[in-house]
Formats: structure tokens, C-alpha cells, sequence
């Protein structure tokens, strides 16, 4: 099974993200206080969450659309350690949420982005929600994916502040080095 058969909206979904990434960029980095690459990334890694789990799934619509779905509520919890490591519905559920919480965490201003970040947490239930709501979308509601999702958000969040960290590191060192004149000075 392909991507596109598995997700025919996906594609389309991504086109369309990519276009409104491109025209939100400025504005978006402009209201968090950020880089706009940084928020470039934001507004893509929410359309890209978004492309693969709302649209309907390869089945296309179907259901009777009047009535709530069921919800599987049968993992609450993390799954063993080799479920994220293996490639499978569990990795890709947390992958699919890597590039937000990366985002996130990147923020050279934290305060500014605790609304956005707060909100990313809401994301994967919201998801889950409307998939139990619209059950002609062909998508299951699925606890365990909310915890995957919330690990890939986390994961990505603790890379994108090492990556910040080891940057104003890297930052300092280099203004310390190049503030004196001559260079580092020798032990002799």
C-alpha cells in the first residue's frame, strides 16, 4: 500500500499547507517573536499533522455520518520502547508529531510561545476527537495514538532545546573568542 492510496489527501493537503506556510511565515514569526524559518516549520509541521489525520482514509467516506464513532481506549500508556524504534503505526504516530515539538522547541523566546505550545498538547485529542465525531471520515479514535503523538511532540521539543542550548553556547564561545584582540592567548 502507498502513501497516496493509504492517504489520498495527503498530497493535496501538503500543497496546500506548503502555500499557506509560505504566506503566514512572516506574520507568524513576527507574533512569537522568532525566526521565520522557525515558524515556517510551525505552521507546516500543524498542516502535515493535519494532512495525514483528518482527511479520510483510503476507503474514502463512508459510515453513517449521523452517529459518533467508537473509540479504543485500550492503551493508555507509553508502548515498549521497541514499538518506537521499529517502523509501524506507533513510530509513525510519534514521527508525524517530531517536527512540531522541534519547532516548539526552538523558540528563542519560550514565554511567547507557551500559548502555541500549550496548544500543540491539545492537537493529537482534538484529532482523536473529530475522528470519534466524524466516523464517514473512515478513522479510528484511538487512545494510544494521543500518547504516541504526545511522545513524538516531546521528543522533538527536547531536540529543538538542545539545539537552541548548544547554539547560545556556541554563540557565546565564538563572541568570546572573537572579543579579544590577537586571538586566544597561549599558556607558555
Amino acid at each position: 500500500m502507498t502513501l497516496t492510496s493509504a492517504l489520498p489527501w495527503f498530497l493535496p493537503g501538503l500543497a496546500a499547507t506548503t502555500a499557506i506556510a509560505l504566506a503566514v511565515a512572516g506574520r507568524v514569526a513576527r507574533r512569537l517573536h522568532t525566526a521565520t524559518w522557525i515558524a515556517f516549520l510551525l505552521v507546516m509541521s500543524v498542516g502535515i499533522v493535519l494532512a495525514a489525520t483528518i482527511p479520510p482514509d483510503g476507503g474514502g467516506f463512508s459510515h453513517d455520518p449521523s452517529a459518533p464513532g467508537e473509540c479504543d481506549f485500550g492503551r493508555i500508556g507509553l508502548a515498549p520502547f521497541s514499538h518506537y524504534v521499529r517502523l509501524g503505526e506507533t513510530s509513525l504516530n510519534a514521527a508525524l508529531f517530531v517536527p512540531l515539538g522541534l519547532a516548539l522547541g526552538l523558540q528563542s523566546r519560550p514565554k511567547a510561545a507557551t500559548g502555541v505550545f500549550v496548544a500543540a498538547l491539545g492537537i493529537p485529542l482534538a484529532i482523536e476527537a473529530a475522528q470519534w465525531l466524524v466516523p464517514m471520515l473512515g478513522r479510528g479514535c484511538q487512545s494510544q495514538d494521543v500518547v504516541d503523538n504526545l511522545v513524538g511532540l516531546g521528543i522533538g521539543a527536547a531536540l529543538g532545546v538542545s539545539a537552541s542550548v548548544v547554539r547560545v553556547i556556541w554563540v557565546r564561545r565564538s563572541s568570546f573568542r572573537g572579543g579579544r584582540r590577537g586571538g586566544p592567548r597561549r599558556l607558555q
